[in-house]
């Protein structure tokens, strides 16, 4: 039977039980991207999260995915055939667990837009640097936020192929698929506004976090670097010390950390490197600063992910 799920193109289907185990869901979303409302499925009052759908107590859950054609599956752990295992996370201040029953009435966007899919390129050199970009100050989701490259995927694409390509628009740099290796690190439930006394939310994705290791050193990827104006207004490679202090909210003098980190920038198609402090991010007790450079909890999930990787 069919039950009502939150978004465009979206069906979840409850599979029959087997003896003696619980009920089994399967999530399905299109990952085209179309205004056309199809099918008539919308959100139902009961379910607004995904990461609530599997788990109602937590925000993390165990699931299972894959991309078959044009449609994102997402089910229970073990429960498709050729899926990947992950982790599915949400905030712990997600805007849609916090919402009142009529705030939950209002979202009508939400619903006619119903749930996107994005993917997001966690890029490490061989060198054990990671690649963060600013993203754009005039975009309309995340503007000035720290973040991975990435995007939407565009059938007949696959996952790795979407965020490689989103790579090369973003920042210039290709990746050969020969000389890397992909591992998807988790899926993330992203909405927007991301806080719910900035209005309620407008936009509701699930973004796909791949490493993607190359056998490059930072310094050669550098050379590559041609930012897209349009969607990024800097990068910065990232060394795990860094990584760690950003996830962990460590003070910069415990990971040994610079003063300054540096970035590059693009203005009006002309790039140059520069230099931020460290405190812009991760400001310390003695000046009390304010934190201007700021990373999506999305990139802080990607983070803490690709750090466990590291680890032995």
């Amino acid at each position: 039977r069919t039950f009502l799920v939150p978004s465009r193109h979206q069906l979840a289907f409850k599979a029959a039980p087997r003896e003696g185990a619980r009920q089994s869901w399967v999530l399905a979303t299109d990952v085209t991207r179309t205004d056309a409302f199809s099918g008539g499925f919308r959100f139902t009052d009961e379910f607004l999260s995904v990461t609530g759908y599997f788990n109602e107590c937590s925000d993390v859950a165990r699931v299972c995915y894959k991309l078959a054609g044009t449609r994102l599956l997402i089910a229970d752990k073990d429960e498709l055939p050729d899926g990947e295992n992950v982790l599915l996370k949400r905030a712990e201040n997600c805007p849609i667990k916090l919402l009142s029953k009529q705030q939950a009435i209002e979202l009508t966007r939400l619903r006619a837009c119903g749930v996107e899919v994005g993917v997001s390129v966690i890029l490490q050199s061989s060198d054990h640097n990671i690649l963060l970009t600013r993203r754009a100050s005039h975009l309309k989701l995340f503007p000035g936020y720290w973040v991975p490259p990435g995007g939407h995927i565009d059938p007949p694409e696959q996952i790795t192929a979407a965020g490689l390509r989103e790579l090369q628009e973003e920042v210039g740099i290709q990746v050969n698929l020969s000389r890397c290796t992909v591992l998807t690190l988790g899926l993330w439930e992203s909405v927007y506004p991301n806080q719910l006394d900035w209005g309620l939310p407008q936009r509701h994705h699930i973004v796909i976090y791949c490493l993607v290791r190359s056998s490059c050193n930072h310094t050669d990827l550098q050379e590559e670097i041609n930012l897209c104006e349009k969607e990024v207004d800097a990068c910065a490679w990232i060394k795990p010390n860094m990584a760690r202090a950003l996830v962990f909210g460590m003070e910069p003098k415990i990971q040994n950390l610079p003063p300054n980190i540096r970035i590059c920038t693009v203005k009006q198609g002309k790039h140059k490197t520069e230099e931020l402090p460290v405190s812009a991010f991760l400001p310390t007790k003695q000046d009390r600063g304010h934190i201007t450079e700021v990373l999506s909890a999305g990139t802080t999930f990607g983070l803490q992910r690709w750090l466990e990787q590291l680890s032995p």
